[in-house]
């Protein structure tokens, strides 16, 4: 009579850690949890190196959430953009259907700096 291994072999553990990291990585977690929430609009800084400073209680900022890119250009003026991230890139698409592509260029906890077609935001982290 054959002794039957109840021991995994080393292809079957593979593949079940495998399963489990593609897993982990696709479905739990968003690649954009780091910055959802509200980012107030500190400045703009252009390609001319000139740069626009908007004062905090302006109102102005960018919101994230899980699916939209809400621009708050004062308390009452506001755009949203459903959008999606492709690496450092967040893929935007108006209303009308433009698509528009701005760049993650730097990002900690309080402070995200995002390259759009106007020009750099400067953003700083805050409770809304």
């Amino acid at each position: 009579m054959q002794k039957i291994s109840r021991a995994p072999s080393l292809i079957t553990l593979f593949v079940t850690l495998l399963i489990a990291a593609l897993v982990t990585l696709s479905g739990c977690k968003p690649e954009n949890s780091d910055y959802l929430g509200f980012w107030t609009l500190e400045k703009v800084l252009y390609e001319d190196n000139s740069e626009k400073s908007l004062p905090s209680e302006s109102g102005a900022g960018v919101e994230f959430t899980d699916t939209d890119i809400i621009e708050h250009y004062s308390p009452t003026h506001k755009q949203r953009y459903h959008y999606i991230v492709k690496g450092e890139c967040l893929e935007l698409t108006s209303q009308s259907g433009e698509v528009i592509t701005w760049q993650l260029k730097q990002h900690d906890q309080q402070t995200l700096h995002i390259g759009t077609p106007i020009g750099t935001y400067v953003l700083v982290s805050s409770p809304k």
